[in-house]
């Protein structure tokens, strides 16, 4: 049995509609990537239906969707890019004020800052006594930069 190109395109379009449609009910682009990666290898089917008798089918389709893929996913992702570092992240403490408990010598980590809760090594660009108020200006690697707060 030889398949139509023009109705699995057709087949193919109106199921990447579908999924757009479910995307807009369940939004978070999970559906829209494969919808699009589907209209595409539609309106391919469409243009040249002869494609899908062709021992070259196979190869095609899936360069072409591979290919749609990647752009389509490197698309969305520009339309919504991380506006927050990890939650893992010790960035998320900048601009937070600490209580220096170790001394914070000037070049070196061998500070310490209580910031909530939690402990974390500091280095500044001046030394800063125990005891002090501090705030987060930056983070490099595992401890972080502070400066004594006016």
């Amino acid at each position: 049995m030889e398949l139509a190109g023009d109705t699995l395109g057709y087949a193919f379009i109106v199921l990447g509609i579908l999924l757009f449609v479910l995307e807009t009910i369940n939004p978070g682009f999970l559906l829209a990537v494969p919808a699009t990666v589907l209209l595409v290898i539609g309106l391919l089917l469409l243009v040249a239906p002869d494609i899908v008798n062709s021992w070259l089918a196979l190869p095609i389709v899936l360069g072409v969707g591979l290919v749609t893929f990647y752009f389509t996913l490197q698309f969305y992702q520009s339309l919504a890019p991380p506006d927050t570092p990890p939650t893992g992240s010790l960035k998320l403490h900048i601009g937070k004020e600490a209580k220096v408990t170790r001394a914070v010598v000037a070049g070196t980590i061998e500070g310490k800052i209580r910031l909530g809760t939690e402990v974390f090594r500091a280095n500044s660009i001046t030394d800063i006594p125990e005891g002090s108020l501090v705030r987060v200006t930056g983070a490099d690697g595992i401890h972080l930069i502070v400066e004594l707060t006016e």
